[in-house]
């Protein structure tokens, strides 16, 4: 494969990040560059000596992807529609420990039966 520098960089940051990363539906960022992402990207810090943070893309709303979204005729969901098909997976699919106890932690995905619904964050 051919790349060129800044395509192998854009390659291996990514691969270095997931190497070190928790299992999971995850989308990880190096804690110093969360600052980047805005207010509007909520995020929760990993905590283990990765200096990793997770983006809760499940909360996260955006106008922005929104359009995008739409335009590319996808379906969206809504934070408590992903909440539960998230826990729907814990649930039932032989899915890792870590896994699922990333998805509740990082993802902020309720337990089953708590009440406890993180869907208006």
């Amino acid at each position: 494969m051919n790349t060129s520098p800044v395509t192998g960089t854009a390659l291996i940051r990514p691969l270095a990040i997931d190497r070190i990363a928790p299992r999971g539906p995850l989308l990880c960022i190096r804690r110093s560059r969360v600052d980047r992402l805005g207010a509007g990207v909520p995020s929760v810090p990993i905590d283990d000596s990765s200096n990793l943070a997770s983006i809760d893309w499940v909360h996260m709303r955006s106008p922005l992807l929104d359009r995008l979204r739409k335009a590319a005729t996808l379906s969206g969901g809504t934070g408590a529609k992903l909440e539960r098909l998230l826990d729907a997976i814990c649930r039932s699919r032989p899915v890792p420990e870590d896994w699922a106890s990333n998805v509740r932690q990082l993802l902020r995905i309720p337990e089953p039966g708590t009440g406890n619904t993180n869907s208006g964050t």
